[in-house]
């Protein structure tokens, strides 16, 4: 049976990802709250809930450093017009 140090898995993780496993968790985070914000007509600060950020600073934060833009922006320019 092969062994498996914990002290040594982030480095691996951050080898064979190039992030650490705290970035790759936001930036999958983000997808699914994009996701949510394409699908559901949630609230957005309910869709960052349901992506797994505690608190609304830190899913803005992230979502707009990952997108370049806000969630509301982002469902807003992604819905296409009401006819």
């Amino acid at each position: 049976m092969a062994r498996c140090f914990w002290n040594k898995r982030p480095s691996v993780l951050r080898r064979r990802l190039n992030m650490t496993l705290g970035a790759y968790v936001t930036r999958l985070r983000v997808a699914h709250a994009q996701w949510l914000l394409l699908t559901t007509e949630l609230p957005v600060l309910e869709v960052g809930f349901a992506a797994g950020f505690k608190s609304a600073a830190p899913f803005y934060e992230a979502f707009q450093k990952q997108l370049a833009q806000s969630p509301g922006h982002f469902r807003t320019s992604t819905r296409s017009p009401k006819s």
